[in-house]
């Protein structure tokens, strides 16, 4: 549905000598129907990237294709048609406060000259379908954070899009909100078909709906794949660090400490510091049991995170390991064959 090639985004800075690259040769495709992810923190490029999907932003070099059409080839009338098919939910809602939810729905219609009756037929089953039919004569003032980016959503869906680009969209909303928010939108998609791509710094945006996810830094792609195995095992150190509340990867002293004491301790054993994670009917299975009692392997588990991913179990523990080295084999090729991800950490301590 989308296919970003070579994709440049640069300005002068300040000075008006040196140039900012916003956006450094990235290259994307996204699928038909999928839900795709475009993770970041603030200052990446993320939010200029999504941008330039739909010439927002007009990239300084590289091809935007949207459903086989390169936008950037297009002549200003043939682009604003093509527009119509993009939808774009913005974190701060952009409604007109002069408006009712329905007028702020009915807007794109107006706008594309449609009649009252062709917005009516379109506006009331859209604001069900957010759950805003009781307020649709309320004005953007009434409304919570939520109802407000449920309104941008509706009017997001007017004129029926292909595409709906979604940049922080859950940002300013409280946790319950955000949750809700998303079922909805993970909703519209497989009900409606629509190719949804989600910029965010959000990891629990990324956990509850995104299939996959391209992870940004400083303008550029550093990772990309599907949600569970850029999870289970990020390469680059930026998305270790936004993936550090689900993977334990940051070690508190006082536990990089108690690793240290057993070392110490068990001089002569094959001692491993070690990062093991599960995912899916992984997490069931009693694994360290029956390292435990198989292969007479000590395990001390330091810490650990359960989460829900994709409808998926994603298990991640810290643990350290005493054994003989030949037992340490044994389990190691007991690990692998049930496809469980191991992480030695004991050279970074």
């Amino acid at each position: 549905m989308i296919e970003l090639k070579h994709i440049w985004q640069t300005y002068k800075a300040a000075d008006g000598k040196s140039t900012l690259h916003a956006v450094k040769d990235v290259s994307l495709t996204i699928r038909d129907g999928e839900i795709f992810g475009v993770l970041g923190r603030s200052g990446a490029g993320k939010s200029t990237l999504v941008r330039c999907i739909n010439l927002l932003n007009r990239p300084t070099k590289g091809e935007v294709i949207v459903d086989g059409r390169d936008l950037t080839k297009l002549s200003p009338s043939e682009l604003r048609k093509v527009r119509h098919k993009i939808g774009m939910i913005f974190q701060h809602f952009n409604l007109l406060s002069s408006r009712t939810v329905y007028d702020n729905v009915a807007l794109p219609l107006e706008l594309a000259g449609a009649s009252k009756d062709q917005i009516k037929a379109k506006v009331e089953p859209l604001l069900k379908l957010v759950g805003l039919t009781e307020h649709a004569s309320k004005y953007p003032a009434q409304l919570s954070g939520g109802q407000k980016q449920r309104v941008g959503i509706a009017r997001a869906l007017a004129n029926d899009p292909t595409v709906l680009l979604s940049d922080e969209a859950t940002s300013a909303l409280d946790p319950e909100t955000t949750t809700s928010t998303l079922a909805l939108l993970r909703k519209i998609n497989k009900e409606l078909g629509v190719t949804i791509v989600m910029i965010t710094h959000q990891m629990e945006v990324v956990k509850q709906i995104c299939e996959r996810i391209a992870v940004m830094d400083h303008g550029e792609i550093i990772e990309e794949g599907s949600v569970l195995d850029v999870f289970r095992n990020p390469r680059q150190p930026t998305t270790r660090r936004m993936l550090s509340g689900i993977l334990c990867t940051d070690l508190p002293p006082k536990v990089v400490q108690t690793i240290r004491d057993i070392f110490a301790k068990h001089p002569d054993d094959c001692n491993k510091a070690l990062r093991i994670t599960f995912v899916g009917d992984e997490a069931t299975q009693p694994v360290i049991a029956t390292c435990a009692t198989k292969y007479g392997v000590n395990f001390n588990i330091l810490s650990g995170q359960i989460s829900e991913i994709q409808d998926s179990t994603f298990s991640s523990l810290t643990v350290v390991t005493s054994c003989t080295p030949e037992a340490w084999k044994n389990v190691e090729q007991y690990l692998v064959s049930q496809h469980i991800q191991i992480e030695d950490l004991t050279n970074g301590l």
